[in-house]
């Protein structure tokens, strides 16, 4: 996100520099700095090495670790942050409020936010969510529901909206999405198997395409 902005980072950590997805604009050439693979932790000596003055990363819900996105043990956290400070926005809420987060981040780093380029960015967004909601409220008010899931060939994962972030803003704009009734607390599914799989009817199924 901060990218978008005009923020160059000079290296990036994390679980998803191995889906094109989730590179959005950044330069593929960007130094990826995991200190393992499959590890997302950011290899500490390179951080020092490279003298980096910050550490951006995302929080999610979960109370025990919420830097877990990047730390998956708490130690690793502690251990970085303690060499070069980590900041985090939140991954969990609605994504339009996480978006305005990430644009305070990128001003406070330096970025020019009234550009041109930016400006322009803005407005096309603005107008995008605003066509968006207009359409959704349509269509919510003419009973068209919509289900957001993954299926592998044993289960069937029923998203749970509120916790998603863009699912959330979705809904707030209009979206019609059908909530599932049975998930444990803090999880992002319901998981179902395929004897279930008819447990919610929908007029549209959104299927993540995430990795596996």
């Amino acid at each position: 996100a901060l990218w978008d902005f005009g923020i160059r980072p000079v290296a990036i950590a994390g679980y998803t520099v191995d889906t094109e997805a989730s590179w959005g604009n950044v330069d593929r050439d960007t130094p990826v700095i995991n200190v393992a693979a499959g590890n997302p932790t950011p290899n500490l000596e390179t951080l020092l090495a490279e003298e980096i003055d910050l550490f951006v990363t995302i929080t999610w819900g979960n109370e025990d670790n919420p830097y877990e996105w990047s730390f998956p043990e708490v130690a690793d956290y502690e251990r970085t942050n303690a060499a070069v400070p980590v900041i985090a926005i939140s991954g969990s809420g609605r994504a339009d409020h996480n978006t305005e987060r990430f644009a305070e981040l990128a001003a406070s780093l330096g970025a020019d936010l009234e550009t041109p380029e930016i400006q322009e960015a803005k407005a096309t967004y603005e107008d995008a969510v605003a066509e968006f909601s207009e359409v959704a409220q349509e269509k919510a008010d003419a009973g068209i529901t919509s289900l957001f899931m993954y299926a592998d060939p044993v289960e069937l994962y029923i998203a749970y909206p509120p916790i998603w972030a863009d699912l959330a803003m979705y809904q707030a704009l209009g979206m019609d999405i059908i909530v599932p009734d049975s998930v444990p607390e803090g999880d992002y599914w319901e998981a179902l198997s395929t004897e279930q799989a008819v447990k919610y009817v929908s007029d549209l199924i959104f299927q993540s395409s995430r990795t596996g």
